[in-house]
């Protein structure tokens, strides 16, 4: 989901913090606001466009700190320049066989150079127990909104696209348990992620076949979710060996098939993965 609305994890911009000071009784609040390019690690602001981000965050504990928790919203609003003069969202169409969401087209030449919406809506937690057994740490996060990608991509862009905008709604989230084994150096980890780039459709819905200047849906609109079970040994403070697993589950649809493997989505593709990292630090 993130290198997906994020690619690269990085942008370029300016934030302003807010935070009370150490003495006061609200020092657990936290405002982060910025303004950002919005154009992800090659922080080339191609359109002029500036997106807003913000954050609002709680972080407790108790007295002895052995739990600590945290809760966050956090909002983004921005967008990028359309490159043509059409732009597809996603509506309902009536056909013979009934009525189906499809993407539409809004064509008018004023469409060229305006601003596509990127809106998103996040929610965030995370709580840490040091109980006798390890501590053990839980957080998770959902993510919602409006994102405009291309046909065959949702991933926001890092130069300007010189093809028609499809528009798309979509949701997304991860979750985490991470396990210390007592006080050694064995750690367990447990995650589920998804990520729907279009939650207007879902199973057989996506590929049925419309007709006129509609676009029917295609495989970019496939929901995927990750299990991803991991073990990590810290063999000292510079060495870290990974051993995780991902079981990566695709929603199916009838409608696109096709003799490869990777492309037949009238099934659950076989594209789970096995990660061995070792990881040194200097």
């Amino acid at each position: 989901m993130f290198q997906t609305l994020f690619p690269g994890e990085r942008d370029l911009g300016a934030k302003i913090t807010f935070q009370p000071p150490k003495t006061s009784r609200f020092n657990f609040l936290k405002l982060d606001a910025g303004m950002f390019s919005g154009s992800g690690p090659t922080v080339v602001d191609f359109d002029g466009f500036k997106d807003f981000i913000g954050h609002l965050s709680i972080n407790r504990s108790n007295r002895d700190e052995r739990i600590k928790y945290g809760l966050g919203l956090s909002y983004y609003n921005g967008g990028w320049k359309q490159g043509t003069a059409y732009n597809y969202t996603m509506s309902d169409i009536t056909l013979p066989t009934g009525n189906i969401m499809a993407y539409t087209v809004d064509s008018t030449s004023s469409s060229i150079g305006s601003k596509l919406r990127r809106e998103y809506f996040g929610a965030d937690a995370q709580v840490s127990f040091d109980l006798p057994f390890g501590l053990t740490q839980l957080r998770g996060e959902y993510i919602s909104g409006t994102q405009p990608g291309l046909v065959k991509s949702s991933t926001s862009p890092s130069s300007q696209p010189t093809t028609d905008a499809y528009i798309r709604n979509f949701n997304g989230a991860y979750f985490y348990w991470v396990q210390n084994i007592f006080q050694s150096k064995h750690q367990f980890v447990l995650k589920y992620d998804w990520y729907d780039p279009n939650t207007d459709v879902s199973g057989n819905e996506i590929g049925t076949k419309v007709t006129g200047s509609n676009k029917p849906t295609n495989a970019y609109d496939i929901k995927y979710s990750t299990l991803g079970i991991g073990w990590i040994y810290k063999w000292n403070s510079q060495v870290k060996i990974t051993a995780y697993y991902d079981i990566v589950t695709n929603e199916t649809t009838s409608n696109i098939k096709d003799a490869s493997t990777l492309k037949d989505l009238s099934k659950d593709r076989k594209d789970n993965v096995f990660t061995l990292r070792v990881q040194y630090k200097f």
